[in-house]
């Protein structure tokens, strides 16, 4: 929450999150360039766009990409394209990590998220890969400047 997080919590999310970021298109959009071409994929998150609750620091720090995606894209138009994958509740040991200390055990929980997702599943890492996979390739060369939701629909669901 806004109301609980500290300097070391603001420095650990921002930076990972978002300095991170930077310091990948600092150095690698100059090689990107002076190859006459590149595709810069950032990962982001649906957090970008849905308030999770408790979560306002890392939300900020998603939504600081879907910003900085548009203006690398700009700033580097005609050689670099960069875009965005935001995952949703895809099965990682960091989801994992996030369901602890919850009373439900972790597999009745996921159970419990999957059928909620339109597509009746979490997301795997798989799934997030072959996203990234289209992305840089020629068949979205005309994509730029977006990110492409890897959620299964679940944007399109009322708040839970």
């Amino acid at each position: 929450r806004a109301t609980d997080f500290n300097l070391n919590d603001w420095n650990l999310v921002m930076g990972v999150n978002v300095m991170g970021n930077f310091w990948l298109a600092k150095h690698v959009i100059p090689v990107m360039e002076a190859q006459g071409k590149g595709v810069l994929v950032i990962t982001t998150s649906v957090a970008a766009f849905v308030g999770f609750p408790e979560h306002a620091l890392y939300c900020a720090s998603k939504g600081a990409l879907e910003s900085m995606i548009r203006a690398l894209a700009t700033d580097h138009a005609g050689k670099v394209r960069v875009v965005g994958v935001c995952p949703g509740t895809i099965d990682t040991p960091m989801l994992a990590a996030s369901a602890e200390g919850w009373p439900q055990p972790l597999e009745e929980l996921y159970a419990d998220v999957a059928r909620r997702i339109p597509v009746r599943r979490m997301g795997t890492p798989e799934d997030v890969a072959k996203a990234v996979a289209f992305l840089i390739s020629d068949d979205a060369e005309y994509i730029n400047a977006v990110s492409l939701p890897v959620e299964g629909g679940t944007m399109a669901l009322p708040p839970w």
